[in-house]
């Protein structure tokens, strides 16, 4: 009784709307939200003393980037001195240490004496990075905040703030100028782009006074701790579901709802070529449980039209099993082209995988994209109802188990392609129909949290994209004693 009473019990949830795990989890992600919201609605209308400015995207004060402080740059110490990177204890910043928003260590450290002999600065905690030579420069001006002393390479440029210049309100200022910095003084150069320093300097910024600069910083900053929070609990629940799906399709569930134990019950499991399964498992090669497995490698020389018959491609395959919903990256045929190919067209339940280039790629097609046609990269599956049901093959067909069956039986060198009997000819453990949908209704409870989660990360992200837009340009303003009464 003791040993059955320590058995995993599977999570349930009896609210599917709002997971139970995430109300009892996450009491600090729900509590900088909610400051995080209420700090946004006083900035759009009560707590905010509104100044709308003129229609352009910065309300001209006359200032500009150079007013921010002192921008300095840096170098690389000889390679050929070893004595410049042996037990190096001073942070080294180059462009791809910039992938984070605050410095806090780097990929490489420098010496005391390189920093002396090479005439390098070393700047305080507090300062800003940006990068001004790299490729990632075509779309993206990374900007980082230090939060420790460090010297930079000579693809950054670092801004010492002015004493009026609040350092965390010039971190945000910069990020929110990215796509504008990168529109009028990113330059094309022979090898890599790079930032037109002169050009970069002029670019108009809105400089409040330093206390509002604070308080514009502090709600932004807020704003960013709830993002992390919340990206934190993502990866967390992410890590979570890998664990409870590799216990699920390894040892299933019994007739208590709880995962089976080999250790606690040998006599539930039986030895099989795939090792210990339950026993009332059966081995099967994924051929044997489709009625449906094809590919036509002939679809090609195709006509598009503006609009007609959609087109499913491996691009529009997600992580989550499901298509890209944005009708804009589709492409279209006509009905009587669609009729020329009747075996690629699918229907709601189908399975469609990437079987050429990127291997393995799974989604399940939905109503609204049953009757669309897929292209020669991809395979079209159905499952024999009778003996796997889609619920559960949902989950199976994207677990680590069966992408490494995949990895296994894929050929080619340049370009990987699995060819269907390779496919036909993966075995796995096949559970019953009964407990199949009760695994499936398990790892379908752990996508609704991360769903739950990743919409709460979606709508702060948007939050933040409109405060900027609003306080780092001067259109509104902020009001000490609301933001105060806000903070508590």
């Amino acid at each position: 009784m003791e040993n059955e009473a320590k058995q995993q019990t599977i999570p349930t949830c009896a609210d599917e709307s709002v997971p139970r795990a995430v109300a009892s989890e996450a009491p600090s992600i729900k509590s900088f939200a909610k400051a995080s919201l209420a700090t946004a609605r006083g900035t759009d209308k009560a707590s905010l003393a509104t100044a709308r400015g003129t229609d352009s995207e910065v309300v001209r004060t006359g200032r500009t980037i150079s007013d921010l402080g002192v921008w300095r740059g840096g170098m690389t110490p000889s390679k050929a001195v070893a004595a410049y990177w042996n037990d190096g204890t001073v942070p080294w910043v180059t462009p791809k240490d910039m992938g984070v928003p605050t410095i806090s260590n780097t990929m490489d450290l420098i010496s005391e004496r390189a920093l002396n002999e090479s005439g390098l600065f070393l700047f305080n905690p507090g300062c800003v990075a940006v990068v001004f030579r790299s490729g990632v420069l075509k779309h993206t001006l990374p900007v980082a905040h230090a939060a420790v002393p460090f010297t930079v390479n000579q693809d950054i440029k670092v801004l010492q703030p002015g004493d009026d210049v609040d350092s965390r309100f010039a971190y945000h200022t910069l990020t929110a100028l990215g796509p504008r910095i990168i529109k009028a003084a990113v330059k094309v150069g022979t090898t890599v782009e790079s930032v037109d320093l002169a050009t970069f300097l002029r670019v108009p910024v809105f400089l409040p006074g330093e206390e509002e600069q604070r308080r514009i910083a502090k709600i932004l900053d807020t704003v960013d701790a709830a993002i992390r929070l919340t990206e934190a609990l993502i990866a967390k629940h992410k890590q979570m579901k890998a664990g409870l799906l590799h216990h699920l399709l390894t040892r299933g569930i019994d007739k208590n709802g709880r995962l089976r134990d080999p250790h606690r019950h040998p006599e539930q499991f039986k030895q099989s070529p795939l090792g210990l399964i339950p026993k009332e498992w059966e081995v099967v090669s994924l051929g044997e449980t489709l009625s449906l497995l094809y590919r036509y490698p002939t679809y090609y020389g195709i006509e598009y039209v503006e609009d007609g018959i959609p087109e499913i491609r491996g691009e529009l395959i997600q992580d989550d099993g499901s298509f890209d919903s944005r009708k804009k990256f589709y492409r279209y045929v006509t009905e009587e082209t669609a009729r020329r190919f009747p075996k690629v067209r699918v229907i709601a339940g189908d399975f469609v995988m990437s079987v050429r280039g990127t291997v393995g790629k799974i989604a399940r097609v939905s109503d609204d994209l049953s009757g669309a046609v897929i292209t020669a990269n991809l395979i079209r599956m159905q499952f024999a109802p009778s003996i796997v049901r889609n619920e559960w093959a949902h989950h199976f067909l994207r677990s680590r188990f069966f992408q490494n069956k995949l990895d296994f039986a894929t050929s080619g060198t340049t370009i990987r392609t699995i060819q269907v009997p390779a496919l036909s000819k993966i075995c796995f453990a096949r559970p019953g129909i009964n407990e199949q949908l009760q695994i499936a209704e398990r790892l379908d409870i752990q996508d609704r949290i991360l769903e739950f989660e990743e919409h709460r990360r979606d709508k702060l992200l948007q939050l933040k994209r409109g405060l900027m837009r609003d306080l780092l340009t001067g259109r509104v303003r902020v009001n000490e004693q609301k933001l105060e009464a806000v903070a508590g």
